[in-house]
Formats: structure tokens, C-alpha cells, sequence
């Protein structure tokens, strides 16, 4: 999935209004979108500054790991996405592979990253 995050950017389907999607901003919306419902938690909180809720903070965490893991991103672009810096998404990785251990969540992380997969390939070939 590396190559999703270097591809050119493509207009959505060929609409004037619509600015081109950056694969960047591909993933972390893709990612977005299936934790913001796995979770339970709106969108913005993928944003905010502040740690928040654990359960906030792990969603946001099991993107930086998603995206690093899944696409491939830096450690830098990765928390970029989620406005963090690099050294917070090295621990948000280091947390959620800890708790692979546990066979529910691994087999969650394994859907999870597939279904962002496949959501962010349909949005950047669009």
C-alpha cells in the first residue's frame, strides 16, 4: 500500500468544484471514517489537540499505527495526519502492537486495515 501514498492525485471524477485529493489526505479520511465508526466517535476528535478520552485516544492511535502499518507512511507523516509529531506516533505504534497479543483485537486490526485499504484505493481511483 505504499504506492497508494505516492500515486498522482486524481480530480473526482472529473468535477471542476472538487479539488483533487492528495493520497495523503485519502488515507487519513479513509482511516477516519472506518475508526469513526468502529469506535464510536466523531470524526473531529481524530483532530484535536488534546489526548482526550482512553477510548479517544487509542482510536487515535490505532490510526497513526494504521497508517504507518497499513500505508506504509513515516513515523512523520503518520502523525502529521493526526497532528502529532513523529515521536507520538513511534509510541502510538509501539501501544497498539503491545496489544496485538490479545487475538480479538488482532483479528480487528487485521480487518480494520483491510477494510481502510480498500476504502482509501476506491476513493483515490475515483
Amino acid at each position: 500500500m505504499a504506492a497508494l501514498a505516492q500515486s498522482p492525485n486524481r480530480n473526482h471524477a472529473g468535477n471542476p468544484d472538487h479539488f483533487p485529493m492528495t493520497p495523503h489526505a485519502a488515507i487519513r479520511d479513509g482511516i477516519v471514517a472506518v475508526l469513526a465508526a468502529v469506535f464510536s466517535i466523531p470524526a473531529e476528535t481524530f483532530q484535536q489537540s488534546t489526548r482526550g478520552h482512553a477510548a479517544s485516544a487509542f482510536a487515535r492511535q490505532t490510526a497513526m499505527y494504521l497508517a504507518h502499518t497499513g500505508f506504509g507512511l513515516s513515523y512523520s507523516a503518520s502523525g502529521r495526519l493526526f497532528n502529532r509529531d513523529r515521536t507520538t506516533a513511534a509510541h502510538a505504534c509501539r501501544v497498539v502492537e503491545d496489544r496485538r497479543d490479545d487475538p480479538e483485537l488482532d483479528r480487528l486490526l487485521q480487518n480494520l486495515e483491510q477494510a481502510c485499504r480498500d476504502l482509501v484505493q476506491a476513493e483515490i481511483a475515483a
